[in-house]
């Protein structure tokens, strides 16, 4: 038999305070005053022992944004403020569910308007943007819940138990008497800390990055990268490595190009017999002689997969999976370059098949990783030979 419980959730609305590029200040925003506002929640449930008949009610969900303010003492005077917490604490009665996840899934979503529009007043508050740009969101981690039971519905459960006396259709008396599995629910959180040893022995060649501008290009990229950076713009650092090593390795694509400079000498000869406008022509020749110019025998996902081979990066374990570097899988991260490039990254995230921003990313930092790794024995192996070199010499 279903139960309907009224569920009270207490829920930490946290943001960073801390300036984007030091944690030497911070920036705090209290309530002038409580937030409160209701949402109406529809009841729709199957009667106890009777699921032809249905149980219906509106009720209504509270919300309170508050803030918890502080007394304290100035250093310098004796003059006395109230400093707020570092956070906005969101309480939320009356949720009406079979269980704490599908209470949190009946609010989630008032959950999350709620932090973008703190973090919009703040924003309209804020005067230092250039060194704060906090953003509002639900701390899961501290929630806290208050359980108890939805009275006008365990009012009918409790009639239903009751037991009933009838007579059958052979004259007998009969007692009916409802029992109820008795199941255990048992919730339980874990916290996890994850910990290992770093192998120190190319530290250097990582930390002395800048002797080398092809390493520090990577590396300052794979670094904006990390971080609480957001999805889409961790997928323009890590992209902004593989367009690199396109140009700048690609006598590791292993391709020819398609004309030669008789045929473009051919073609611009045939240019001069157009009949347009000087200015025209002129265009022409140079889209044509760039164009040509760019045309190999592979396209761009085939040059890219032999460059990645040619240094050694053709497969890894994504979560135990292996995943392979190949034409087919290149061109789901070039087709999602593609659309945001574009403008329309959003539309065709949705459709079908294509991966999201953040597998893509997930993706690209171990492909970028490898890429740093083999740059930087290449430049060590380069630097040791000029050694040898000035050595000999």
């Amino acid at each position: 038999m279903k139960h309907l419980y009224s569920f009270t959730l207490s829920l930490p609305l946290t943001y960073c305070t801390y300036d984007l590029r030091s944690d030497d200040s911070e920036l705090i925003f209290g309530l002038a005053n409580n937030i409160e506002w209701d949402e109406s929640l529809a009841v729709d449930m199957p009667c106890p022992m009777d699921e032809s008949k249905r149980y219906h009610a509106t009720e209504k969900i509270h919300f309170c944004i508050s803030s918890k303010f502080t007394e304290n003492v100035s250093d310098d005077a004796p003059n006395c403020y109230q400093m707020p917490d570092k956070f906005f604490m969101c309480v939320i009665s009356g949720i009406v569910a079979e269980s704490k996840n599908e209470a949190r899934g009946l609010v989630s979503g008032y959950i999350t308007k709620a932090c973008k529009a703190l973090s919009l007043l703040m924003s309209c508050s804020n005067r230092n943007k250039q060194g704060y740009q906090p953003r509002v969101e639900a701390d899961y981690h501290l929630q806290e819940w208050v359980t108890e039971e939805y009275e006008p519905y365990e009012a009918l459960v409790m009639q239903a138990v009751q037991p009933q006396e009838y007579i059958d259709e052979n004259g007998d008396r009969v007692i009916q008497i409802y029992t109820e599995n008795s199941t255990i629910a048992i919730e339980c959180s874990s916290y996890c800390t994850m910990f290992g040893k770093l192998n120190t022995s190319h530290f250097f060649d990582y930390y002395n990055y800048e002797k080398s501008p092809v390493l520090s290009f990577l590396i300052d990229e794979y670094y904006a990268a990390l971080g609480r950076e957001a999805a889409t713009s961790k997928f323009f650092h890590l992209f902004a490595i593989i367009e690199f090593i396109e140009k700048e390795f690609v006598d590791l694509a292993d391709t020819q190009r398609v004309f030669d400079e008789n045929d473009k000498q051919q073609v611009l000869e045939c240019l001069e017999h157009l009949d347009m406008a000087k200015e025209k022509r002129e265009r022409l020749r140079g889209f044509v002689t760039g164009s040509m110019g760019r045309a190999t025998e592979l396209g761009r996902e085939a040059k890219l997969v032999n460059i990645l081979h040619n240094m050694g990066i053709q497969e890894f374990k994504e979560c135990g999976t292996p995943f392979l570097i190949n034409k087919s899988n290149m061109k789901e991260l070039t087709a999602l370059r593609n659309s945001f490039f574009h403008g329309d990254g959003k539309k065709v995230e949705q459709a079908a098949g294509h991966i999201s921003v953040e597998t893509a990313v997930a993706r690209l930092m171990d492909i970028c990783e490898r890429i740093i790794v083999y740059v930087a024995a290449d430049q060590e192996l380069l630097s040791e030979q000029a050694c040898e070199v000035s050595l000999y010499i």
